[in-house]
């Protein structure tokens, strides 16, 4: 398993806390969400090669698996379903076919850019949940 974290992700959300507690956490589980949503299409991309099992398949079942929220950590993965269970023989190789990286190479290409993703996609969900909160109110 392949684990990624964002730092400074945490003093967003306590200074959210303190502004907006209700909005808080439902912007850092969108955030989170969104980030996952791109490293699964990243992933989906790093799956055209041709070998002994189809990966029309794997792509199909590849999907990002929302986590319950456990002590203020918000947690998403990217799974493969049980059909595909041949992802893991591109992933990390068997035999002498050599090593595909399908989603190493995902979460490398994010890694570089995760902080800049990571305030971009912030503001654009920050701003979305405050006009949908004006709308709510009756404001424009």
């Amino acid at each position: 398993m392949i684990t990624l974290q964002v730092r400074g992700a945490d003093a967003v959300e306590r200074t959210l806390r303190d502004i907006a507690p209700k909005h808080a956490l439902a912007l850092t589980r969108a955030t989170v969400g969104a980030l996952t949503t791109e490293i699964t299409k990243d992933a989906k991309k790093n799956m055209n090669f041709t070998g002994r099992y189809s990966t029309g398949m794997m792509k199909k079942h590849t999907k990002k698996r929302v986590r319950k929220v456990r002590g203020g950590i918000v947690q998403n993965d990217v799974v493969v379903g049980r059909r595909a269970f041949y992802w893991r023989y591109y992933e990390y190789g068997q035999g002498g076919n050599p090593r595909k990286r399908m989603f190493e190479k995902a979460l490398m290409d994010m890694n570089g850019k995760l902080a800049i993703r990571w305030e971009e996609l912030f503001m654009k969900k920050l701003v979305q949940r405050l006009a949908r909160e004006r709308k709510r109110q009756g404001l424009r």
